[in-house]
């Protein structure tokens, strides 16, 4: 094939396809050749076996193959880019690539149940959801678009900690909470001893602080869905 020949990962991405066990009329998709080529571009470390690692964990290995200029080209899916998905330091995924690879799919088609259940039996990140606990990131504040806005959150005992917390609308207290306990995904039941904190953001905001706002990912069980607010810095 001319693709095969012309493009400099071209042959290894042939030879991927076969490894894979995929049939002659799929590895002449110059479609998925194209995907898997540039992948090897963005990754020239992986091998073919590498790949097929990976798409052994599909029912359908074209979902994989559909998925892959995603990840090579970092592109933005629900707000969230592959590079920051995978980022070891936000998620733990036990320094296995292809496990952020097939999450990555999963949480990018909102396969919730088979997400928790993948993280679950291959213990990682410590059994909390990757991305921060975003479903999407719909947006970003910084600085002076915060003042004057309030946020609350439940915890333990103590001052106030963490980096994670809800918005706040006009109007609304602990009697009429938008966004329910389950609804904010957080891992232990409401209990003697649960705190809710109701905060507002005045006008000495610190330099470089910065909210990203979406929605929780339903995890242990919970419905999630509510919105919440990531701190760049403790609050």
């Amino acid at each position: 094939m001319a693709f095969v020949k012309n493009n400099p990962n071209g042959a290894k991405a042939w030879e991927a396809l076969v490894d894979i066990g995929l049939d002659q009329v799929i590895r002449r998709n110059v479609i998925y050749l194209k995907n898997v080529a540039d992948y090897f571009s963005k990754y020239p470390g992986r091998t073919s076996a590498d790949l097929a690692t990976t798409a052994n964990q599909f029912d359908n290995v074209e979902d994989y193959l559909n998925v892959l200029p995603d990840i090579s080209h970092n592109s933005l899916v629900k707000g969230t880019r592959f590079d920051h998905y995978s980022n070891p330091s936000i998620t733990n995924y036990n320094d296995n690539f292809s496990h952020a690879e097939y999450s990555f799919y999963l949480w990018k088609n909102n396969k919730w149940d088979e997400l928790e259940d993948f993280f679950t039996s291959n213990n990682l990140n410590a059994g909390l959801p990757p991305n921060e606990g975003f479903k999407n990131i719909a947006n970003t504040e910084t600085g002076v678009q915060l003042i004057g806005k309030k946020f609350d959150r439940f915890q333990g005992p103590g001052d106030i900690s963490g980096g994670f917390a809800s918005p706040v609308h006009s109007g609304e207290d602990i009697g009429d909470l938008f966004f329910t306990y389950d609804s904010r995904g957080l891992k232990y039941n409401i209990a003697e001893g649960t705190q809710y904190i109701l905060f507002e953001v005045k006008s000495s905001v610190p330099v470089g602080l910065k909210f990203d706002y979406g929605e929780v990912t339903p995890w242990f069980r919970k419905q999630g869905l509510g919105d919440q607010v990531k701190s760049s810095m403790r609050l």
